[in-house]
C-alpha cells in the first residue's frame, strides 16, 4: 500500500483472513491503534494514524495519519497494528510492500506566500504554492482535487475559520491558476475572528498543506503565520471631550467584540457595550503631563504622503499632485506615481511600537534616494536622521554587504535599545522620478525565540574587516597644434587617422579602437539570429552580471562576469523564426499573420553555473535550417550544462513542451576563452524524442533555452559573444595587435577636453605601474611644409596611485595582534583569531562554526567577512582594528557590523506601527490586534468642551438633606444631562444652567469630601485651579425643634446639628428622652419627650431674670442634655462658628437649649358619624407613639387614627342608652372645654324588604334604621337570618330555607330584630328594637330550574339553563358567579345561559347553584348540582421524537393551569415527562426514558395531562410517536486532546441539519463549541476543563436526545506545560516564574515546588501559573502538584551569574546612584532602602538611579530587586542625616506663633525645637520632612529688651526693636549644631497675621530697626537693703531713698551678650525688676528724671518707706496710666510708658 504524504492524509488498511471485527472494533474498552514506524531508522518516533472506522460488512478500517516532526524524517514506513494493546499480525496478509508507506515532501502541498498578509475577515486572499492540482472536485476517486474550504487556524485559541473557494453570489469559485503544480489559490475569508492565524489546505489523496519557512510572517507577539484579520473604524462620535474625562464616546466599525480595548492617546476607555458593528466606551482624563500635541499616535499602518516634486522641495499639502494614504505596513502604496519621468517626494510617517524591550535595527530600501528617521520619543521635532541610501537598491542586503563600507551608504541604523509598548516616531523619505517601485523600512528584532530553523529571514552575525587606499587613476595631458590628422601610438599599436581639430569622444574612440581585442566571424554568410557582444553595454537588456572591461575579453573590451540573469528585449521590427521542419523535406511556407499575431517572441537562456539561473530573452525569424547556439566562454574546466529548450507549437492551437539535455563545454579554463556552438534540434529535441508534432506541418518555434550547471563547485563564469545562428560557425580573435600599453590591461579610458587640451584618465587593473607615454605623429601629405603639420606632445599630470600595503593591528576583548599585513588570507586571519582568544572571545573564536572568508580583493581594498553558521543571537562587539604602518595613499583599516543577529522582518509588519496624526486617536484593539481606522478616528481633549468648576459650598436642606452649589462654565440647563457625585454618593440635581448647579444629597459627615460633575456629553468637569473639587463639610450645632411642648409629652423632638453620632443619652431635666434608633444620624437625633409629671421637678431657671419672671407665670422650662458615652455632646444649641487653625483638631463647643413646657391638649369638639367617634384635640401633629387610652363608661376602646386635629375612635356595641368617655394620655388625663363628655346611644328600625321570597332561602332582607348596627341580629320565624352587611342606616341579611316545605304555596314568619348581647352573660339583657314586620315563603316566589348543561366555547366554559322565573338570576359555580341572560318562549318558560371565562377556572369539581338576585334560591332537583371542569388538550408538538428521550414536548389546551402546581403529564410507555414551564393554556415538559434504550425499538405515547387530580381530554391528536426514524444515534465518538481542548468527533444519524443545529453538553452541564456538523457528523471543542476524568453526556437536536451505542464517553486531562521561564534565577530567590501550558488549575489544589520549597504562587490559570521563587543554590528541579498528583516539568538554575549585584552607592541631593552588575536591565530593577521603594528607577546595565524615599536619620540596609532575576545581593547601607532646608513664618510678636521647618531625616515623635531655649511645642502633625511648632510668647526675662534703643535715637522717635533668637533642633537625643533665625517683633502690627499657606518658600518680609540677639546664660540682679543699689554686671546702679529695704530679686535666663561695647552705643540697660512677687517696673540707667517720677509716686503711696503693698502698688500703677479705665494688659501701650522710655506690665496669672 504505498503512499506519499508528508502531513495529513486518509488511508485504508484492508486485514485479510483471520481477523474478526473482534480486532477492528475491540468491545472491551480498548481501541484499535495503527501508527507508522520509519523503515530505515525504526528508533524515530512512531507516527500514529488516527482510526476512523468504516461502517462496511468488511474488515476494513480507515485512519489519518498526523504530520512529521521534522522533514528530515521522510522516507519509507511500515504499518504497525494493534488491537487490545496486541501487535495484529496474520501469516495472509501477503508481500511487506503492501503495508509500507511513504512521506514524501514532493508530494505534499506547499504554500510560499499570501497575499495580502493581512485585512479584514470576508476580504479575498491568495495563496501561492505547490498545490499539485487545478482541479476543485471530480468524480475520479483516484485523481487529486482541492478540498474546499481552505482552513486559517489560530494557534494559541485553536479558532478554525473556514475561507471558501466559491463565490456565495454568483455560485461560481474563485479563480484559481496552476502551472505544473505551483499555483494561486483564491478564496474568501468567513467568519468574524479576528487574531493571527496560520492557514492549510488538503489536496484529496494527498493530505494536508505545509508551509514554506519562507512564507511566515512574523506579527507583534513574535507569533509566525500567514494571515492576520483585525477590525476596522468608520467613525468616533463626538469628536471631542472633557480634559476630565468621563465623555461617553460611540465607536462605529466592524468585527468588534468582547475582547476590544479601546485607548485614546494611550489612555484606556472604560468599554460599557460592544457589539460586532459599534463600541461604546467613555474616557478617562489625560492627566497632568500628558502629550496631547502632535504627532499623535494611531491605529495600524504608516501615513503614505506623495507629490510631484523635485529635489530640493518640500513635500506639504500645498505640492502639486499632493496625494495621501495609511498603507498597511512600512512599504510605499502600490502605483503611487502619477506619471511616467515625474519627478516625485514621498514620506511615511508613523510611529514603531515597540513589541517588548529588545534591541532593533531599522532598515531602508528603496529604488533610489531616500532617508530614515528615527525619534526617541513620540516628538516629531526630536527626530534624527538614522540610516539613508544615495542610490537605489534592488534589495534588502546584497547591497548592503558590497557597498556598506562606504561612507555615504548606511542602509541600516545601530541598533536601539527600545522599551516595550512604547511608541518611536519613525519617517522615511523618497525622492525619485517614475515609475518607481517605493522604498521599504525593515526592522530586525535581536534577541528573539525565532531562529533559521524556523524562519529563512534570520540574519547570523556576520562583521567585516576592510583596509583600503585612496586609489587615483593615470592622467596625461595631449596638447595638439597644427592642422591635418595625425596618428596615436600606444604600446607600439597605432590607431586610424584622426583630425587635429578632434572632439574628445573622437580621441576617446580611437584610444578604445587600440585596446579593444578584434574579432572575426566565419562563415559570413551565415544568418546571424541573434548577437550579444556586450560592446553597447547591455544593450536594451537587463542583468545581474558585472559587464566588465577588467578581465581580457574574447571580442571588444567588455565581456559579462559571473552572470546570474540575463533579460534581453528586442526591438518589434525583428520577426519570429521556426526550429526546424520535422520529418519533411519541403519547406513550410511561411505561415501569414505570425507578424501581426506576435511582434515580440522572447528567448530564455537560463545559465546556472555561479550560484544562480540565468535568463536570456531574444526573438528569433521563421527559418529553414536547424539553429545553432554558440558561445564564448572560459571558467572551470569540464563544465556541463543541462540545457532545458521550451518549445511553442503552432499558431491556432498552441502546444507548450519542454525538452532536456545535457551540453558539454570541453576544454575549460578560467584563463583561455573557448567558442563553441551547439545544435537545439539535433542535441535538445531529436534525440530525446519528447516531442511530438499534433500534426505533421505544425511550425515548431523556440520559447526558451534554459542552461544549468552541473559542477559542484562554483567559480569563475564570463560569458561573451552569444550567437544564434542558422548554421556552424567560428568567432576568432584577429591577429591584429591589442594595445597593452605596460603589459597591463586598462580597465577604462576618458577623454576630456577640447582642441587643443585634452586630459586622458587611464585606470589600471595592475597595481600601482605606470604607464607609457601615449605617442603621436601626424599625417604627411603632399605640398605641406613639416612645420604646418600637426604636433602633438604628451604629459604626465597624475600618477596611479601606489597600492596598499603595510599592517594594521586587531585588538580583541584584553588581547592585542599586532602586525597583520594586509593581505593576510582568510586561512591565517582565521588562526591569528584562534590563537589569541581569551576566556571571553573564545565562546565566539573558538568554535566550529566561526569562519573567516576572503573578499574585496585588489590592489587598493582587502577585506575579510567573519561569520558564525549556526550560532544565533546578537553576539557583543568584540573586535576592534587600528591602524599600525599601513602604506599606500590614505591607507585605512575599519571593522563594521554586517548583520547583528536576529530575525529580520521587511517590511515592518502593521500591527507594530500606528499611524502619525495630527490630533489624538480612538484606538481599537480586538485580541490584542490594532485596528484599521478607514475614517476618522480622532477625538480631541479640548479645553472649550471641558466643563470648569469654579466654586463649591452647600448648605441645609431640612432635617437629612444637603444642597450643593456648584459654579463655572459649561454646565447645562437639562438636569438630565448632569451627574453630580459626592464621595460615590449620588447628588440629585434640583437646578442648573450653564453656570450654576444645585443638588440634593443626604446630610454627609464632617470632613472633605470628593466631588465629581459629569456634564453629558462634554465630560466630567475639572477644577478651575486646576486642583480636584472638594466639598468641606464642617461640624455644626443648629437648633431643637420644636421650640415647645405640651405636657402629656410623647413628642418627637428633633435635636440638629453635626457628628452626633456618638450621643447615647438624651435627658429632659432629669429624665431620659429615649433616642430614635432608626432615624439618629450625624446631623439629626430624635427623642421623644417625656410627659410632664416627670420634667416639673427638675425646672430650672434661666440665666436672664426677665426671661424667667415672663416664662413663669403659664410656661415650664427644662434643660435638654446630651450625654455620649463619656461626657455631655450637648446643652445649648446654636450656630457656632470657629476656625481650625493649622495643624489643631477641631473643637466643638456646645451650650445648653431650653425646651418650653405647656399644659397640654383640650378636647374641644366631638363628632359622631356612625359608628365611629372623632374627638378633637390641639397639639397632636407631631406627636406619635402616644399611650393613648378611651374609655366609654368602663369600655376601653381602641385608637383607630391619630391626626392632626385629633383622635379617631370606633365606638364599641353598648346597648342603647347614655354612657360617659374619659380620655387620658401617657397617663394625664385630657379636659375638655366646652364639650360634655358622654354618648347617647340610640337604636330603631323603620322597614324590612322585601315581604316575600324563595322557599329555598337566599333572599336578602334591607332592614333600614339608625342606631349602632354592631350588635344587632335578626330572626325570620324561629330562624335566624344571617347579616351579610351593616351600614349606618341599614342592614342587610340572607334568609334561611323554609322550616318545613309543604304543599301550600305560602309560608308567612314574622321579623323580629334584637339589640345587644346574644349572650346574658357579656352585659345586660338585649332589647327589642324592631317587630310587627313579616316576611313569606312563597312557591310562586321561588325560581324552578328543569333544565341545564355546560360545554365549552371559545376558551369560555358556557351554561344552559331552562326553568321559570329565571330572569336576573346568577349561576354561581363554586366561588365564580355569572349573570344569566334570559330569552323567554311563552308563558313562564325560558332558556338563560351565561359563561365563566375558563383562563379564570382550573380543573376541578364545582357546586352548582342558580340565585334569583332578589326572590332567591332556584329549585335545582332536577338537575345536577355538581360540576366538573376537565382540562382539554388541543395540541402537542413535536409529534415525533427521539426513542432515547429529550424531547421538549408543548402541550397546548385549556384549564391546563394549578394554583397548587398539581400538574402531571402521564405517558402510556417507559418515559416520563419533567415539567419545565406551566401557564394558562400551555405545559412544556421534557421527555426522558426510563431505563436503558432498546435498539430497535418505537413507541406510541398517549399524552394525559392530570391537573389537579382530574385527568385530561383530548381534542385533536395527542400522541407521540417515539420512532427510530427521528431517532438521533452516535456511533462512534473520537475525543483528540490538545491540553485543555478536546476536540470531539461524532458519526451517526440523524446529528443536525442546516435548521437544526445540536447541542452538545459535557459533565451535564458544559457546552461543547460546535465547529461542524451535517446529519452524520458532529465535531465540537471545549478548552478550560480542569485535569481529571470528564465524560460527553448529552447530544441534544430538535428530536431530543441521541440515543449511544457501545461507545465509551469518558475521557481524560492531564496537565500539559509547554514552557517556562526564566531559568535562571538569582540565588537569593523572589523572581516571577511563569509556567505556560494547558489544563494546569486542578479541581482542588495546585501547587509548585522548586526542589523541596514551595513556590509562592500569585497566579493561577488553566493557561499559566505564575510564582515567586524562594532563594537556592545550582540546579534544582522543578514541579506542579495538581491535585496531589506530582509532575515533573524540567530543571531551573541558581547561580551568581544570574544574580544582580548592588556594588557601590553615592547620592547628590535626592538622587540616589548606584553601581550594578548581571541586571537585566533598570526597567526591571526596584530599589529599596530598608522596607521604603526608591523611586523613579532609570539606568542602564550598569548604573542605576532613583530617588530617595523620606525616611527618619538612621541607617538602612539597601536592598535591590530585579523583576527577571530575584533579589540581588547587596551590602550596602544607607545613613540619613538630619538636614534643615527652610524654616518658613520664623517672625512674630511676642506672643509667639507657628512656625514650619522643612528638611529631612525627622522622626516624628522624637523631634524637639527650642526658641532662645524656650521649648516650642512640637504638633503631631510632624513628618519625616516638616514639623510645625509652636514658639511660646517671648520670656518674661527677655522681654525688657525690647526697651532698649540705639544712642543716636531719642526717646521720642518711633524705632522699631526686634530680637532675634536662635531656632534649635533636636532629633532624639542628638542637637544639631546650625540654628535658625526666629524674629520676635516688639510692636505689634499686620506682620503679626498668620500666613496662609505654612509650607511655601519664605517670603520674609523686609524689617529695619534695632535688633538684639541675646544668648543663653544665667545671671541674676541683687538689690542691697544697707545701700539701696541696684548691682548688675551691665554696671549699672541705681540708688534707693530709703536704704536698709531688703528688696532681692533673682532674673533667670538674662541675655548676656548684646555686642561689644554696649554702653556706648546704649544710654542704659533696661531690666525688668519683680517688685515682692506682685509688680515690675523698667529702670533706665542715665533717666535721673524717671526714677524720680517713679519714686515720688512710691512715698506718696506709701509714706512710711516700707514694703508696698499690692494695693498700694495697684492705686500707684493706676496713677501712673493716663486714664483710670485703662486695663492692666494695655499698660505695655501707654502713652507714660512710651514717653518716658518706662514699661510697665505684671504677670496676669500671678495678680
Amino acid at each position: 500500500m504505498p503512499g506519499w504524504l508528508i502531513s495529513l492524509m486518509t488511508i485504508e488498511v484492508l486485514l485479510l483472513s483471520g481477523l474478526d471485527s473482534g480486532i477492528l472494533y475491540p468491545t472491551n474498552g480498548s481501541q484499535l491503534e495503527i501508527s507508522l514506524v520509519n523503515v530505515a531508522v525504526p528508533a524515530w518516533p512512531s507516527v500514529p494514524c488516527d482510526v476512523s472506522p468504516v461502517f462496511l460488512d468488511v474488515p476494513v478500517v480507515m485512519c489519518q495519519t498526523r504530520s512529521l516532526l521534522s522533514e528530515a524524517h521522510e522516507g519509507l514506513y511500515s504499518l504497525e497494528v494493534r488491537s487490545g494493546g496486541q501487535v495484529v499480525g496474520s501469516p495472509d496478509l501477503g508481500p511487506q510492500d503492501s503495508c509500507t508507506f511513504k512521506f514524501s515532501k514532493a508530494q505534499t502541498p506547499l504554500i510560499y506566500q499570501v497575499n495580502p498578509p493581512s485585512g479584514v475577515p470576508g476580504k479575498l486572499i491568495h495563496v501561492y504554492g505547490w498545490i499539485i492540482t487545478g482541479r476543485l472536485e471530480t468524480f475520479d476517486v483516484d485523481a487529486e482535487y482541492i478540498d474546499s474550504p481552505l482552513v486559517l487556524e489560530a494557534q494559541g485559541e485553536k479558532w478554525v475559520t473556514p475561507c471558501s473557494l466559491i463565490n456565495k453570489q454568483t455560485g461560481s469559485h474563485y479563480p484559481l491558476q496552476e502551472d505544473h503544480g505551483l499555483g494561486t489559490l483564491t478564496c474568501r475569508v468567513e467568519g468574524h475572528y479576528i487574531g493571527s492565524q496560520n492557514i492549510s489546505f488538503s489536496v484529496f489523496n494527498k493530505g494536508k498543506s505545509m508551509v514554506n519557512k519562507s512564507a511566515w510572517v512574523i506579527s507583534a507577539k513574535q507569533d509566525l503565520f500567514l494571515y492576520q484579520t483585525h477590525s476596522e473604524i468608520l467613525s468616533v462620535f463626538p469628536e471631542t471631550g472633557s480634559l476630565g474625562g468621563r465623555t461617553d464616546i460611540t465607536i462605529t466599525g466592524d468585527f468588534f467584540d468582547n475582547f476590544a480595548q479601546v485607548t485614546i492617546a494611550g489612555i484606556p476607555c472604560d468599554i460599557s457595550h460592544v457589539s460586532p458593528r459599534k463600541i461604546e466606551c467613555t474616557t478617562r482624563a489625560p492627566g497632568r503631563g500628558m502629550r496631547l500635541t502632535a504627532p499623535q499616535a494611531g491605529n495600524r499602518g504608516l501615513l503614505f504622503e506623495v507629490g510631484d516634486a523635485a529635489e530640493g522641495l518640500e513635500l506639504t499639502e500645498a505640492t502639486p499632485g499632493y496625494r495621501r494614504k495609511i498603507v498597511p505596513n512600512a512599504s510605499s502604496s502600490f502605483g503611487f506615481w502619477s506619471k511616467e519621468g515625474q519627478p516625485f517626494r514621498a514620506r511615511l510617517s508613523g510611529f514603531f511600537v515597540a513589541p517588548e524591550t529588545n534591541n532593533y535595527t531599522f532598515w531602508i530600501q528603496a529604488d533610489s534616494q531616500a532617508s530614515l528617521y528615527f525619534s526617541w520619543s513620540e516628538e516629531q521635532r526630536t527626530k534624527v536622521k538614522v540610516a539613508s541610501i544615495q542610490v537605489g537598491t534592488t534589495d534588502w542586503f546584497d547591497s548592503w554587504e558590497q557597498n556598506g563600507n562606504e561612507g555615504t551608504w548606511q542602509q541600516k541604523t545601530p541598533k536601539l535599545e527600545l522599551v516595550g509598548g512604547a511608541k518611536y516616531y519613525l519617517e522615511a523619505e523618497h525622492h525619485g522620478i517614475a515609475p518607481s517601485k517605493g522604498m521599504r523600512i525593515g526592522i530586525q528584532i535581536h534577541n528573539t525565540w525565532l531562529n533559521p530553523d524556523v524562519v529563512t529571514t534570520y540574519l547570523r552575525e556576520k562583521h567585516q574587516i576592510s583596509v583600503r587606499a585612496q586609489r587615483l587613476p593615470e592622467i596625461q595631458m595631449l596638447n595638439v597644434s597644427g592642422r591635418g590628422d595625425f596618428f596615436l601610438t600606444w604600446d607600439n599599436v597605432s590607431s586610424q587617422p584622426i583630425p587635429a581639430n578632434a572632439t574628445a569622444h573622437q580621441i576617446q574612440t580611437t584610444i578604445e579602437n587600440l585596446l579593444a581585442v578584434k574579432c572575426k566571424l566565419e562563415p559570413l554568410s551565415a544568418n546571424i539570429l541573434l548577437r550579444l557582444g556586450f560592446e553597447q553595454g547591455l544593450e536594451g537588456s537587463r542583468s545581474d552580471g558585472d559587464l566588465t572591461s577588467g578581465t581580457e575579453p574574447f571580442c571588444g573590451r567588455f565581456s559579462l562576469h559571473q552572470p546570474r540573469h540575463l533579460d534581453l528585449i528586442l526591438p518589434a521590427t525583428q520577426k519570429g523564426y521556426r526550429l526546424d521542419q520535422y520529418s519533411h523535406e519541403e519547406d513550410l511556407e511561411e505561415v501569414e499573420g505570425v507578424e501581426r499575431q506576435k511582434e515580440k517572441e522572447r528567448l530564455e537562456i537560463v545559465i546556472e553555473g555561479t550560484g544562480g539561473s540565468q535568463k536570456l530573452w531574444e526573438t528569433g525569424e521563421d527559418r529553414r535550417k536547424r539553429e545553432k547556439l554558440c558561445m564564448a566562454y572560459k571558467g572551470h574546466r569540464n563544465m556541463i550544462l543541462r540545457m532545458t529548450v521550451s518549445f511553442v507549437i503552432g499558431f491556432q492551437n498552441i502546444t507548450k513542451k519542454n525538452s532536456t539535455c545535457d551540453w558539454s563545454l570541453t576544454g575549460t579554463s578560467p584563463k583561455s576563452w573557448k567558442f563553441t556552438c551547439t545544435d537545439l534540434w539535433d542535441m535538445c529535441v531529436h534525440r530525446s524524442g519528447d516531442l511530438q508534432l499534433p500534426q505533421a506541418n505544425a511550425p515548431v518555434l523556440v520559447h526558451q533555452i534554459a542552461l544549468h550547471s552541473l559542477a559542484q563547485e562554483t567559480g569563475l563564469l564570463c560569458v561573451d559573444e552569444i550567437i544564434i545562428a542558422d548554421t556552424n560557425l567560428t568567432v576568432s580573435q584577429d591577429d591584429s595587435a591589442t594595445a597593452r600599453p605596460g603589459g597591463s590591461l586598462v580597465e577604462s579610458v576618458s577623454v576630456v577636453g577640447s582642441h587643443p587640451v585634452y586630459n586622458v584618465v587611464s585606470w589600471m587593473t595592475g597595481c600601482g605601474m605606470e604607464l607609457p607615454l601615449i605617442a603621436a605623429r601626424s599625417v604627411p601629405t603632399e605640398g605641406t611644409e613639416d612645420s604646418g603639420l600637426v604636433q602633438v606632445t604628451t604629459q604626465r599630470l597624475q600618477k596611479t596611485s601606489p597600492p596598499l600595503g603595510g599592517h594594521f593591528r586587531i585588538q580583541l576583548s584584553n588581547t592585542v595582534i599586532p602586525d597583520v599585513p594586509v593581505h593576510i588570507s582568510a586561512g591565517h586571519l582565521y588562526k591569528l583569531f584562534q590563537d589569541n582568544a581569551d576566556d571571553f572571545t573564545s565562546r565566539y573564536l573558538s568554535v566550529s562554526d566561526f569562519t573567516v572568508k576572503e573578499d574585496l580583493i585588489s590592489c587598493y581594498e582587502h577585506g575579510w567577512t567573519l561569520s558564525w553558521s549556526t550560532q544565533v543571537g546578537d553576539l557583543p562587539n568584540f573586535i576592534e582594528v587600528s591602524d599600525q604602518n599601513l602604506t599606500g595613499m590614505n591607507p585605512s583599516v575599519a571593522i563594521r557590523v554586517v548583520y547583528d543577529g536576529g530575525v529580520f522582518l521587511g517590511p515592518i509588519f502593521g500591527d507594530m506601527l500606528a499611524v502619525a496624526h495630527q490630533h489624538t486617536q480612538v484606538v481599537v484593539r480586538v485580541n490584542d490586534i490594532p485596528a484599521q481606522c478607514l475614517g476618522s478616528c480622532s477625538f480631541q481633549y479640548l479645553s472649550g468642551s471641558t466643563p470648569r468648576v469654579h466654586s463649591v459650598w452647600y448648605s441645609l436642606d431640612g432635617e437629612t438633606n444637603l444642597l450643593v452649589y456648584i459654579t463655572g462654565t459649561g454646565f447645562s440647563g437639562d438636569s438630565q444631562s448632569l451627574q453630580v457625585v459626592v464621595n460615590k454618593t449620588s447628588c440629585k440635581v434640583s437646578f442648573s444652567n450653564q453656570s450654576t448647579v444645585v443638588c440634593q444629597i443626604d446630610l454627609l459627615p464632617v470632613g472633605v469630601h470628593q466631588v465629581s460633575v459629569l456634564v453629558r456629553p462634554s465630560g466630567l468637569a475639572v477644577n478651575g485651579s486646576g486642583e480636584g473639587l472638594l466639598l468641606y463639610v464642617e461640624p455644626r450645632l443648629d437648633a431643637v425643634e420644636p421650640s415647645q411642648a405640651a405636657e402629656i409629652g410623647g413628642l418627637w423632638a428633633t435635636i440638629r446639628g453635626s457628628s452626633l453620632e456618638d450621643v447615647s443619652l438624651v435627658l429632659f431635666g432629669s429624665q431620659s428622652c429615649a433616642i430614635s434608633v432608626t432615624t439618629r444620624n450625624s446631623h439629626r437625633i430624635q427623642c421623644k419627650v417625656p410627659p410632664r409629671d416627670a420634667a416639673i421637678a427638675f425646672q430650672r431657671l434661666i440665666r436672664h431674670k426677665e426671661e424667667d419672671e415672663k416664662v413663669r407665670k403659664n410656661k415650664k422650662l427644662i434643660e435638654i442634655v446630651l450625654y455620649s458615652a463619656t461626657s455631655i455632646l450637648l446643652q445649648d444649641v446654636s450656630v457656632n462658628s470657629y476656625t481650625k487653625p493649622y495643624g489643631m483638631d477641631f473643637i466643638a463647643i456646645l451650650f445648653m437649649k431650653s425646651l418650653r413646657v405647656f399644659e397640654g391638649p383640650n378636647i374641644f369638639f366631638m363628632g359622631l358619624r356612625g359608628e365611629t367617634l372623632f374627638i378633637g384635640m390641639a397639639l397632636l401633629g407631631n406627636y406619635t407613639d402616644l399611650d393613648v387610652e378611651i374609655h366609654v363608661q368602663d369600655t376601653l376602646i381602641q385608637v383607630h387614627a391619630q391626626t392632626a386635629q385629633g383622635l379617631q375612635v370606633v365606638l364599641p356595641p353598648l346597648p342603647a342608652g347614655l354612657h360617659s368617655l374619659s380620655v387620658s394620655i401617657n397617663g394625664i388625663s385630657i379636659h375638655s372645654q366646652g364639650v360634655v363628655l358622654h354618648i347617647w346611644y340610640i337604636t330603631e328600625v323603620f322597614s324590612i324588604e322585601p315581604c316575600c321570597g324563595s322557599l329555598l332561602g337566599g333572599t336578602i332582607l334591607s332592614i333600614s334604621g339608625v342606631g349602632n348596627s354592631a350588635l344587632v341580629w335578626v330572626h325570620v320565624g324561629n330562624q335566624p337570618c344571617d347579616i351579610v352587611d351593616s351600614r349606618e342606616m341599614s342592614i342587610r341579611c340572607e334568609t334561611l330555607p323554609a322550616p318545613m316545605l309543604s304543599s301550600v304555596d305560602s309560608l308567612p314568619f314574622p321579623v323580629v330584630v334584637w339589640s345587644g348581647n346574644m349572650s346574658f352573660l357579656h352585659g345586660p339583657a338585649p332589647s327589642l328594637v324592631g317587630k310587627g314586620f313579616t316576611f313569606t315563603y312563597e312557591s310562586a316566589a321561588t325560581p324552578v330550574v328543569s333544565a341545564m348543561w355546560g360545554e365549552i366555547t371559545n376558551s369560555s366554559l358556557r351554561f344552559y339553563v331552562e326553568g321559570n322565573n329565571l330572569s336576573n338570576s346568577v349561576i354561581l359555580l363554586g366561588s365564580w358567579k355569572c349573570d344569566l341572560e334570559t330569552q323567554s318562549f311563552g308563558g313562564n318558560m325560558s332558556l338563560s345561559g351565561c359563561a365563566f371565562p375558563l383562563h379564570d377556572l382550573e380543573a376541578g369539581i364545582y357546586p352548582l347553584q342558580v340565585r334569583h338576585k332578589h326572590m332567591g334560591f332556584a329549585n335545582m332537583s332536577a338537575v345536577p348540582q355538581h360540576f366538573a371542569v376537565n382540562p382539554w388538550i388541543t395540541s402537542i408538538f413535536p409529534m415525533h421524537s427521539s426513542a432515547c428521550g429529550g424531547t421538549v414536548l408543548t402541550v397546548r389546551g385549556t384549564t391546563l393551569k394549578s394554583r397548587r402546581k398539581s400538574v402531571r403529564v402521564d405517558f402510556s410507555g417507559p418515559f416520563t415527562c419533567i415539567i419545565l414551564s406551566l401557564s394558562d393554556d400551555t405545559v412544556i415538559c421534557q421527555i426522558n426514558l426510563v431505563g436503558d434504550h432498546l435498539a430497535g425499538a418505537s413507541f406510541m405515547l398517549n399524552v394525559t395531562v392530570l391537573v389537579n387530580g382530574l385527568a385530561s381530554k383530548c381534542q385533536g391528536d395527542c400522541t407521540v410517536f417515539m420512532q427510530e426514524e427521528a431517532t438521533p444515534v452516535v456511533d462512534t465518538l473520537t475525543a483528540g486532546i490538545n491540553g485543555s481542548v478536546v476536540t470531539i468527533l461524532m458519526r451517526g444519524q440523524r446529528l443536525g441539519s442546516t435548521t437544526d443545529e445540536p447541542k452538545v453538553f459535557v459533565d451535564n452541564k458544559l457546552p461543547c463549541n460546535l465547529t461542524f456538523f451535517n446529519a452524520s457528523h458532529v465535531a465540537c471543542y471545549i478548552n478550560g476543563l480542569t485535569p481529571g476524568l470528564h465524560y460527553l453526556s448529552d447530544v441534544h437536536t430538535s428530536n431530543g436526545c441521541a440515543c449511544w451505542g457501545n461507545v465509551s464517553r469518558h475521557f481524560s486531562i492531564k496537565p500539559q506545560v509547554f514552557y517556562f521561564y526564566p531559568k535562571n534565577f538569582s540565588i537569593h530567590g523572589g523572581s516571577l516564574l511563569a509556567i505556560e501550558g494547558a489544563a494546569l488549575r486542578g479541581q482542588n489544589t495546585t501547587s509548585v515546588y522548586v526542589g523541596q520549597q514551595a513556590c509562592l504562587t500569585i497566579n493561577i490559570s488553566s493557561e499559566l501559573i505564575q510564582c515567586i521563587v524562594p532563594a537556592g543554590n545550582g540546579s534544582v528541579s522543578l514541579e506542579i502538584e495538581v491535585d496531589r498528583i506530582l509532575y515533573h516539568i524540567g530543571v531551573i538554575d541558581y547561580s551568581d551569574g544570574f544574580t544582580p549585584e548592588l556594588i557601590s552607592v553615592s547620592q547628590i541631593d535626592d538622587i540616589l546612584t548606584f553601581t550594578v552588575i548581571q541586571i537585566s536591565g533598570a526597567a526591571n530593577m526596584d530599589i529599596f532602602i530598608g522596607t521604603s521603594p526608591c523611586a523613579g528607577v532609570s539606568g542602564n546595565h550598569t548604573v542605576v538611579q532613583c530617588t530617595a524615599p523620606l525616611l527618619p536619620a538612621g541607617e538602612y540596609h539597601v536592598r535591590g530587586y530585579d523583576h527577571s532575576r530575584g533579589w540581588a545581593s547587596s551590602a550596602l547601607v544607607f545613613t540619613v542625616r538630619v538636614t534643615i532646608t527652610t524654616v518658613t513664618e520664623n517672625f512674630g510678636c511676642l506672643g509667639g506663633r507657628l512656625v514650619h521647618v522643612l528638611g529631612a531625616g525627622f522622626s516624628p515623635g522624637t523631634v524637639s525645637a527650642a526658641v532662645c531655649g524656650t521649648p516650642c511645642q512640637v504638633l503631631a502633625n510632624a513628618t519625616v520632612s516638616a514639623f510645625s511648632c509652636l514658639v511660646l510668647p517671648l520670656d518674661v526675662s527677655l522681654a525688657f529688651l525690647c526697651g532698649l534703643k540705639s544712642e543716636e535715637d531719642s526717646c521720642e522717635a518711633t524705632v522699631h526693636t526686634y530680637v532675634q533668637c536662635d531656632l534649635t533642633v533636636t532629633v532624639g537625643t542628638q542637637r544639631l549644631a546650625e540654628s535658625w533665625p526666629y524674629l520676635y517683633m516688639c510692636e505689634e502690627g499686620s506682620q503679626c497675621v498668620l500666613m496662609p499657606d505654612p509650607w511655601t518658600e519664605p517670603a520674609f518680609p523686609s524689617f529695619s530697626g534695632l535688633f538684639v540677639s541675646p544668648k543663653v546664660e544665667r545671671d541674676e540682679v541683687l538689690i542691697y537693703n544697707s545701700s539701696c543699689t541696684i548691682t548688675m554686671e551691665t554696671e549699672a546702679e541705681m540708688e534707693c531713698e530709703t536704704p536698709n529695704q531688703p528688696i532681692t530679686t533673682k532674673i533667670t535666663e538674662i541675655r548676656k551678650s548684646w555686642g561689644q561695647n554696649t554702653q556706648a552705643y546704649y544710654k542704659g540697660v533696661a531690666m525688668f525688676l519683680w517688685v515682692l512677687g506682685e509688680v515690675f517696673c523698667l529702670f533706665e540707667a542715665g533717666l535721673e528724671e524717671s526714677v524720680n517720677i517713679l519714686r515720688q509716686n512710691i512715698a506718696r503711696h506709701n509714706s512710711t518707706a516700707g514694703v508696698v503693698g499690692t494695693t498700694d502698688m495697684s492705686v500707684l500703677l493706676k496713677d501712673l496710666l493716663p486714664t483710670s479705665n485703662v486695663s492692666q494688659e494695655g499698660l505695655l501701650n501707654t502713652s507714660l510708658c512710651r514717653n518716658s522710655c518706662f514699661t510697665f506690665g505684671w504677670n496676669p496669672s500671678e495678680m
